[in-house]
């Protein structure tokens, strides 16, 4: 399950500018579309990689806050794909990707709720891990003269 569509990259890029950093030169068919499915994709599945132990993935029904960040994601690999200019207007797209994987990060910390249940399967907090040592040879005591 992909967390959006191509159709929601299109109400948010205009699909000419799309096709336009997604295809090669040389090409002439629908390659830049299988591209895009693939960004999409790999996008969803970084999303999946942050909140896995949080909520079983893949998400069913996708919620609205996760389609969202899923449309940055792939809006930044899109123009990350051949570049631009510093200070040009896809600086705006990197700055709210940098902002998306912050909130991802909050919704894998438990600090942002993406709305649904959490899985009761998984845990929600990391286990401590106790290690027992065999005892000390040299304690303070010993290294006092030193």
């Amino acid at each position: 399950m992909l967390y959006c569509s191509k159709e929601d990259i299109f109400t948010q890029m205009d699909k000419v500018k799309v096709k336009a950093q997604l295809q090669d030169s040389g090409e002439q068919g629908n390659e830049w579309e299988i591209k895009l499915e693939k960004l999409i994709s790999n996008a969803t599945s970084e999303i999946d990689g942050f909140i896995r132990n949080r909520y079983s993935v893949p998400l069913s029904p996708v919620p609205a806050f996760i389609r969202d960040i899923c449309i940055r994601i792939v809006k930044y690999k899109i123009v990350m794909r051949k570049g631009f200019v510093e200070k040009a207007p896809e600086q705006v797209i990197v700055e709210d990707y940098k902002f998306a994987i912050r909130q991802l990060e909050r919704v894998m910390k438990g600090e942002l709720d993406i709305g649904l249940q959490i899985s009761s399967t998984e845990s929600v907090t990391t286990p401590k891990v106790l290690v027992k040592t065999k005892k000390r040879i040299f304690d303070d005591e010993f290294w006092r003269g030193f």
